[in-house]
């Protein structure tokens, strides 16, 4: 929205000076369910909180006195400038599967303005290899890191098997998602999904008695448009999409 001076913070405070679209229905509570208190005819100005509530609702506060809910992607907020080298840093801690989790794992972001990283590491050895670990990074459309953003995440995986390490095989993950964050005060809900591309190498023993003596040492490279499937020489490829799932808290 157009330069906003600091009076209206000021008015508006603790919320934030906003913009709602025309044609947008206020509801009475934080969810589409609710009911609709009024459907604005015409764009108003007035307030709204720095964060999404529920289901992806901002709580607006409009001249004429109409206050409710709003769908975020209706409300243009505006957000007083950072000083220059003191922006706000945030964080959160996330359970959840997907590339971005170290496929089933826990994941730590640190963030200010729009843009976030993340690093994550799987603590179940057994459903995850011990020596694996995600990085990545996203881009949110509010300063706060809610609603809407784009993110990139990748990981990295070596496992031999159980009885050798002449066997070892490497995987690297790749996904760009669309990504989704809902609020709940200190409650956090990410969801994301996208195309992953998962590549692959494995050497084949040169002990092992059961393995064809031509294969013995010889490396096998598999590049799947999806996330790999089994291990070793059956490595397969499967769903084509990465889809991130997180739950927890921030600070």
């Amino acid at each position: 929205m157009a330069e906003t001076d600091g009076k209206q913070f000021a008015k508006c405070a603790p919320l934030l000076p906003a913009v709602v679209t025309a044609g947008s229905d206020v509801h009475a509570g934080p969810d589409t369910s609710t009911s609709v208190i009024a459907t604005l005819k015409t764009a108003l100005p007035g307030c709204a909180s720095s964060s999404t509530e529920g289901f992806g609702f901002r709580h607006v506060l409009l001249e004429g006195g109409v206050s409710g809910y709003v769908e975020e992607p209706r409300v243009s907020v505006s957000f007083p400038p950072a000083p220059s080298g003191n922006a706000r840093v945030r964080g959160s801690l996330t359970g959840g599967f997907g590339i971005g989790h170290d496929y089933l794992g826990a994941q730590f972001e640190i963030g200010a303005d729009h843009w976030t990283g993340l690093v994550a590491l799987a603590p179940f050895p057994g459903l995850n290899p011990s020596n694996s670990f995600a990085l990545g990074a996203r881009w949110s459309r509010n300063a706060d890191g809610s609603g809407f953003g784009v993110a990139a995440q990748a990981l990295m995986w070596r496992v031999s098997s159980v009885s050798s390490t002449d066997d070892p095989e490497t995987q690297v993950a790749l996904a760009l998602t669309a990504h989704w964050r809902w609020r709940w005060s200190f409650f956090l809900l990410d969801v994301g999904v996208g195309p992953a591309l998962s590549l692959a190498s494995y050497r084949y023993s040169t002990t092992d008695s059961d393995v064809d003596p031509s294969l013995r040492g010889r490396i096998q490279k598999t590049t799947c448009l999806g996330i790999q499937l089994d291990l070793g020489a059956a490595a397969s490829c499967g769903f084509p999409l990465d889809v991130e799932i997180g739950l927890g808290f921030g600070f």
